[in-house]
């Protein structure tokens, strides 16, 4: 019986040794250990500076970037050719969806216009930039334009457009379709715009808008508010992400770290809660088939200071999975599936100057410099070989990301058994090492 007590700790010890080696190699590589590379497939200079970069589709579903600069708009192919371009005024704001219903998606440009032209004049074009409805401008409703968005209402397509006063207007075509402004909303000024403008299929089709102040509405196909949420901070990010079973949350997160998980058809809070610091960044992710949502922003104070970054990710009931420190603040963040594992990938750009490749589990797989972290924003755009990681600053640019398994045996469970064994063959040899007992 004496030798059960030590062989018990002995046992115990090699459990825990395996399963705290096979812990820390899934976290860090999956279960399966993996090399990753980028790589630059090709590099076009756009003669200006990048606001935002967004995969569309084209004719017969080809892939198609679309690509707002400070004073210009362009459309390429996924191979690297330009197939459009066009001279925007500084303040146009643009959104990409399907206008027309067809599969091929459309853009939508609102253009601040100085006097005595209207303040606000919006538009939708096609990828080649031609005319699908007429420019119309508003001479009342708003007054410089915040953001934009083609909202799939339940009939007829419309164009929603918000300003910096906290007002919105919808257009069908050339007819103004309703007006909507957030109580107390003000005469201009950056504090009260409505930044965000959201359409989501709940509730038979709702436009989420979300105001600096932190106010949340959801607004139907006849400009009457359904829902209103507001979050005890200035909001930084609102972002959209269907549940299983089909339910639409809507993530609201503010420049401190609050945030919360609304019901995208009625506004009922779902969860929420506080992150480390101001979420400047929200996209939907999958976790092994699961959805989730991925935050990130500026750590305030920075983590173990030393980390000035984060990226979280929360599920659908806010609840925290995973936490990771990244040097310098979250500029902006991608997530796609780019091995076919089932759980996605994350792309960073961080104030350190730096890409970075993760895993939702928080490993960093890969990172390489980027020369202005803030003018620097990424699109994953899914074509024919897989998703293509295009990142747009001065110049753009699309990065093919590879990975390759290492064999069978090297992986996770497989070493960390082999951890375990070598601690059984130390123990035993130290047994046979201890001196005689004293007669």
């Amino acid at each position: 019986m004496s030798r059960l007590g030590p062989m018990a700790a002995t046992l115990l010890l090699l459990g825990a040794g395996d399963a705290l080696v096979t812990h820390r190699l899934e976290a860090l590589h999956g279960r399966r250990v993996t090399r990753w590379a980028v790589s630059r497939e090709w590099s076009e200079a756009t003669g200006d500076q990048t606001w935002h970069v967004w995969p569309a589709k084209g004719a017969d579903g080809a892939p198609r970037v679309v690509v707002h600069g400070s004073k210009s708009l362009g459309v390429w192919t996924l191979e690297g050719k330009r197939v459009a371009r066009g001279v925007i005024p500084w303040g146009t704001n643009v959104a990409v969806a399907d206008y027309t219903g067809d599969g091929q998606e459309e853009i939508a440009v609102a253009t601040e216009n100085l006097p005595p032209a209207a303040p606000v004049s919006v538009q939708v074009v096609d990828q080649s930039l031609n005319e699908v409805t007429p420019n119309v401008g508003l001479l009342e409703s708003l007054e410089n334009p915040a953001s934009v968005a083609i909202a799939s209402f339940p009939g007829p397509r419309q164009v929603v457009a918000a300003d910096f006063r906290g007002c919105l207007a919808s257009l069908v075509g050339p007819d103004l379709a309703w007006e909507y402004c957030f109580p107390n909303s003000k005469v201009g000024g950056d504090p009260y715009a409505v930044r965000h403008v959201l359409p989501v299929a709940a509730g038979s089709g709702l436009l989420l808008a979300g105001r600096a102040t932190g106010e949340v509405d959801g607004i139907d196909a006849a400009g009457q508010r359904v829902w209103s949420f507001r979050l005890a901070e200035p909001l930084q990010t609102l972002a959209a992400a269907r549940l299983d079973g089909g339910a639409e949350v809507a993530f609201a997160g503010g420049d401190k770290g609050r945030f919360a998980l609304l019901d995208a058809a009625t506004g009922q809070v779902r969860g929420s809660g506080t992150l480390p610091g101001m979420v400047t960044v929200a996209r939907p992710a999958a976790w092994n088939g699961q959805p989730v949502i991925a935050a990130a922003g500026l750590a305030e104070p920075s983590i173990r200071h030393q980390y000035s970054g984060y990226v979280a990710v929360l599920d659908g009931r806010g609840a925290r999975l995973a936490v990771t420190p990244v040097d310098g603040q979250v500029m902006d963040l991608v997530a796609g599936d780019l091995d076919g594992d089932g759980t996605d990938e994350l792309v960073a750009v961080t104030g350190a100057y730096r890409l970075l490749l993760l895993r939702l589990s928080g490993a960093i797989l890969f990172e390489e410099h980027v020369a202005d972290p803030s003018g620097t924003k990424l699109a994953l755009v899914r074509g024919s070989a897989g998703p293509t990681l295009v990142v747009g600053a001065q110049t753009l640019e699309a990065k093919r990301v590879t990975h390759v398994d290492a064999p069978s045996w090297y992986a996770a469970r497989p070493i960390g058994a082999a951890v375990g064994v070598v601690l059984l063959l130390t123990l035993a040899l130290l047994a046979t090492l201890r001196p005689p007992a004293p007669r």
